[in-house]
């Protein structure tokens, strides 16, 4: 077992130690605030605090986990061995350069993330990721809490080498969102034709052609669940659909859930599939979260406690908060749309910290490095270069023992235009070596 001292305990001491030992790793651990309990233990232990006052193994401690202050300020450092860092100290006396308790706090909460109005967002009002440090640092594709963390528990072993140390088991997911059920199906000749034209002008020539041409072949681009469930029924996977559930706005374009079309695919899905809620656009504003949830609910006839955002457009924290108070409990939102990457620098599935509050809840959150509209001809130029890309994100969740969402929409099996092989193949190819 590892002791860890600490002067007192906070909310964000608690929940970071147990991310570190509990949830990134498996190393059995207390921590404590009673001297004499650290004075007497001889197993593997050290102190963790702004100044050294026992003896033994001390780490530095700067002040963000003593507090409950929302900031997104920070220091950083190139340290040797380690690269860039958060949370630098300069006293040699600490077992490692920095506070990297603070730095997995900082990033696993998005500290940054809480910012003010005066701070650019995107076209769609969401965090920009040209504003995050792990983006200015080229590190957005690795995931690197869970490599300090390795480094770190690697270092505490050199002094104590008996110290247990295990990895949680590698996990995949598979899901799909359903932003348009169909392309066709359900939507009347007019609409077709004027999605036909709009199709054309945005240079989706198959999807153009398939508009126009629907109402005599009745065959549908986007209609790919037959495929999705073939492939997942042969490895035994249960896919994840997130269903798009809400009113027609300018950004929810979705069939409406009365659509006979609709019913009837959800009805075909709940029988070799999960659902999640794909809480829409203006699902904040509108304060639409329960309509929702409730309509999937109903039709579905099951518990939906999943979501991903439509458009991943969310806020940190009120966005959680909402799904919180309304009964979700996982959420797969933590990417950014417009590229890929780790965006809160880990592989590891955690629970949401609520910095306003103060405190930890049972929103699990789950990210993804990558979703099917980022494998575009500017990230991918060859079919080489695109599966090596995959393939290493996929081994540095494996390597850390992490959780692999694979995030895909319904729509684009079909296409072919970005890849020298249909997106059909590259599907399957992730999927198998993701479950290798």
């Amino acid at each position: 077992m590892l002791l860890i001292y600490v002067p007192y305990k906070t909310n964000r001491i608690e929940y970071t130690w147990n991310f570190i030992f509990n949830e990134a790793t498996k190393v059995p651990y207390v921590l404590t605030t009673s001297v004499e309990e650290f004075s007497a233990y001889n197993g593997s232990k050290f102190e963790y605090s702004n100044k050294k006052t026992q003896n033994g193994l001390w780490l530095w401690a700067s002040n963000l986990l003593f507090e409950n202050n929302i900031t997104s300020e920070y220091k950083e450092k190139n340290c040797k061995d380690w690269g860039y860092v958060l949370f630098p100290t300069d006293n040699t006396d600490s077992l490692i350069p920095f506070d990297i308790p603070s730095a997995v706090f900082w990033l696993i909460c998005r500290c940054e993330e809480y910012i003010s109005e005066n701070t650019p967002f995107d076209l769609h009002k969401r965090y920009d990721y040209r504003n995050s440090w792990l983006y200015s640092r080229n590190l957005l594709d690795k995931p690197i809490v869970n490599i300090w963390i390795i480094e770190f528990v690697n270092k505490i072993r050199t002094y104590f080498p008996a110290l247990i140390v295990e990895l949680p088991k590698y996990k995949f997911i598979s899901t799909i969102d359903v932003d348009n059920m169909y392309a066709c199906k359900g939507k009347s000749i007019l609409q077709n034709l004027v999605g036909g034209v709009k199709s054309f002008f945005h240079q989706r020539i198959n999807l153009a052609w398939n508009r126009i041409t629907y109402f005599f072949t009745n065959k549908d681009l986007y209609d790919t669940y037959d495929e999705i469930l073939i492939i997942h029924n042969n490895y035994r996977i249960k896919p994840v659909f997130f269903i798009l559930t809400s009113k027609h706005t300018l950004y929810d374009r979705n069939l409406l859930p009365q659509n006979p079309y609709f019913k009837k695919t959800i009805n075909i899905l709940s029988e070799n599939a999960d659902f999640g809620i794909h809480f829409s656009y203006y699902s904040y504003e509108q304060n639409s979260y329960e309509w929702e949830l409730n309509t999937l609910e109903n039709l579905s006839k099951t518990k939906i406690i999943k979501n991903r955002f439509h458009y991943l457009r969310f806020r940190i924290p009120q966005y959680y908060q909402k799904i919180y108070e309304c009964g979700i409990l996982e959420d797969y939102s933590m990417l950014y749309a417009q590229i890929d990457g780790f965006r809160a620098g880990t592989c590891t599935p955690y629970y949401f910290f609520n910095l306003k509050s103060d405190e930890v809840t049972s929103l699990k959150i789950f990210s993804s490095p990558f979703m099917d509209k980022h494998l575009t001809k500017k990230w991918y130029n060859e079919k080489a270069y695109n599966i090596d890309k995959i393939f290493n994100y996929i081994q540095n969740i494996k390597k850390f023992g992490g959780t692999f969402v694979l995030l895909w929409h319904n729509e684009t099996l079909f296409e072919k235009e970005n890849f020298k092989n249909t997106n059909l193949d590259i599907y399957k190819t992730i999927i198998e070596y993701a479950i290798r």
